[in-house]
């Protein structure tokens, strides 16, 4: 730990990224308890936390709320907007010093606006989080319990002068105040709720609200050991529920709809920030040929994931585009998501998809099964020679079109003209077909990052090679990507000799039977991700 006795450069050396902000008051606490008890007590359970856990520690603020002790000369406090005001600035103070939690330790009850201050700071979801606690009412209740006694106890009382005498015994007087009058005759007694009516003084004129002839130094070592023991672990139990997911709304309110044209750059954003290829050609696709089957989850008006699904011939259904925002990740919107769109197309006979690594968990649980590895290859613009034009292909004509059609539904496994024909309408220049084999074509289509070349469809490797080299030609050394399945050896082993590298590998996966499994060995690049 680092503390305000440590000088800048161990402030700077310091790895830890938790802060400790003790609160605590100046006010009176009778005759025999100093003004600053609340400080002492604070400062206490601040110095043994900040060394469990090993955190840079704050100086006492030694001025909090304590309006309710008006009348009492030496209660120096804040207003409650003053108190708000400061935890914010020193909140800011710790966020650009790259501290990713700060931990207030509430050391009075009346600090009731530090409440409101943390909720409000915390729902803006900033880089720092806030976490307000109180280590007083970590105390074992068998130690010690407030609601054992027959008139209020919360201040000067039993608790606090306990705690004082284990402390710091030499500043505890032996004087006891004035007693607290017997209320246990009244219908509604005061109690610490009235203190917004009425102040202590008006409770007791000597300021004790408590039992302080029942205190003793033996009870303070129990009730601070016993505390600290408790809060600790509650501490760190909330610092972690944080670093998995910080989002203070968590899924409240989050609802998935049918997206819309004013959807798209909210769309183009997710697909950003998770690094992906989909151009707005793509999202425009969607819209146009699968309305029903695009879908948002959106909270509070801002999309924050999404999912598609092609239908192709009322035969298969492609999901893809599971999207979520970084921000709501570990919250279950992805499954949200992916229940919605497998409710939508329960009458589909075969359901497929193109999970990432970390999507992948997602589907396991949803009972998708694995059919074969992806591998994603891409090459940076310029990285490669410039290909010829091989013998034995030629571009592809609108002549060829319907043939390709359908060699590409006996070998995807299902129809899907509207999505070759889109790509081929997009990059005409892509596209390629075998002299020999009309069935044996390339296609391709401009993305966000790279250009996607695929479908490849080839009956054997050197048709493949052909059509792949043609492809590349094309590019004219533009950067460029394709899905390869595992089985294709020879076409990893023929692009890693043109300068493609893999960066990951993505599992095709199928749920129920695989009724659509088409002819595996012929497809040599898919078609992206999104489409199959």
């Amino acid at each position: 730990m680092v503390s305000a006795y440590d000088t800048t450069v161990e402030w700077q050396a310091f790895t830890g990224d938790t802060i400790i902000l003790p609160v605590g008051s100046t006010e009176q606490h009778s005759d025999y308890l100093p003004l600053a008890t609340d400080v002492l007590q604070i400062n206490n359970y601040a110095q043994a936390i900040a060394r469990e856990l090993g955190a840079a520690l704050l100086p006492t603020q030694p001025f909090g709320t304590c309006m309710e002790h008006s009348g009492f000369r030496g209660s120096f406090g804040l207003t409650p907007t003053t108190l708000m005001n400061l935890l914010h600035d020193l909140a800011e103070e710790a966020e650009r010093q790259n501290f990713k939690f700060m931990v207030v330790l509430n050391g009075h009850g009346g600090n009731f606006s530090l409440a409101p201050a943390c909720r409000d700071w915390n729902r803006r979801n900033r880089a720092l989080k806030i976490i307000l606690v109180a280590p007083s009412e970590f105390c074992p209740s068998e130690v010690f319990d407030r609601m054992n006694f027959a008139r209020p106890e919360f201040h000067a009382g039993a608790y606090e002068t306990s705690l004082m005498s284990y402390l710091h015994p030499d500043l505890v007087k032996t004087t006891r105040g004035i007693p607290m009058a017997d209320v246990s005759h009244e219908e509604f007694p005061i109690a610490q709720r009235d203190l917004n009516t009425f102040g202590v003084g008006y409770l007791n004129a000597g300021g004790t609200v408590g039992y302080p002839e029942y205190a003793s130094a033996e009870l303070g070592r129990k009730m601070a050991e016993g505390a600290i023991a408790r809060v600790v672990p509650w501490i760190k139990e909330r610092i972690e529920r944080l670093r998995v997911n910080s989002n203070y709304t968590g899924p409240g309110g989050i609802l998935v709809r049918r997206a819309v044209a004013g959807d798209i750059d909210s769309l183009d954003r997710l697909k950003a920030a998770a690094g992906w290829n989909q151009s707005s050609d793509d999202l425009e696709f969607f819209l146009q040929h699968y309305p029903e089957t695009l879908w948002v989850a959106v909270q509070n008006g801002r999309v924050i994931g999404s999912t598609s699904a092609a239908i192709y011939s009322q035969q298969m259904a492609w999901i893809g585009m599971v999207l979520v925002d970084p921000a709501y990740r570990q919250m279950g919107v992805g499954k949200k998501l992916m229940e919605v769109a497998l409710a939508a197309l329960h009458e589909i006979p075969q359901i497929k998809l193109d999970a990432t690594p970390a999507g992948k968990r997602i589907y396991d649980k949803l009972d998708f099964k694995d059919e074969c590895l992806l591998y994603r290859m891409v090459r940076q613009a310029g990285a490669g020679v410039r290909e010829a034009v091989p013998a034995g292909v030629r571009p592809m004509s609108a002549t060829d079109f319907e043939a390709i059609v359908e060699s590409d539904s006996r070998v995807f496994g299902a129809a899907r003209r509207e999505l070759l024909l889109s790509v081929y309408q997009r990059a005409p220049h892509l596209a390629w077909v075998d002299t020999a084999d009309p069935a044996a074509f390339s296609l391709g289509r401009p993305g966000a990052l790279y250009t996607q070349l695929g479908p490849v469809v080839a009956a054997d490797d050197e048709s493949a090679m052909r059509l792949i080299t043609a492809a590349l030609h094309s590019l004219n050394g533009g950067a460029a990507m394709f899905d390869v399945p595992a089985t294709q050896q020879r076409v990893i082993a023929y692009l890693e000799e043109r300068g493609f590298v893999t960066t990951r590998h993505n599992m095709r996966m199928y749920l129920g039977a695989n009724i659509k499994p088409g002819e595996p060995d012929k497809l040599r690049a898919v078609a992206g991700l999104e489409f199959g």
